[in-house]
């Protein structure tokens, strides 16, 4: 399941680049991470989540994309208001 979220983050992250391109305009691209209270017990799960989460922000840096890893509804529109007010 992680494998897919970070393949369809990608594939978003690619569709965000095309039109930043075009538009001129920067783009965010917001991931739903589970808390840590959802994870399985085991170490293994968190860190596959987060090398995958590391690997997307080290790929939309060089997009001049912004990654927002967040875990609520609430935490996604914070960080979109705090990207729109950073204009």
């Amino acid at each position: 399941m992680i494998s897919q979220g970070s393949s369809s983050a990608r594939l978003r992250m690619w569709e965000l680049m095309t039109v930043m391109s075009q538009s001129g305009r920067r783009g965010a691209l917001i991931v739903v991470e589970p808390d840590a209270a959802q994870l399985p017990r085991s170490g293994k799960t968190a860190q596959n989540l987060a090398r995958r989460l590391t690997q997307l922000q080290a790929e939309a840096d060089l997009l001049h994309i912004k990654v927002f890893a967040v875990t609520s509804i609430e935490a996604a529109a914070t960080a979109l208001a705090a990207f729109a007010d950073a204009a």
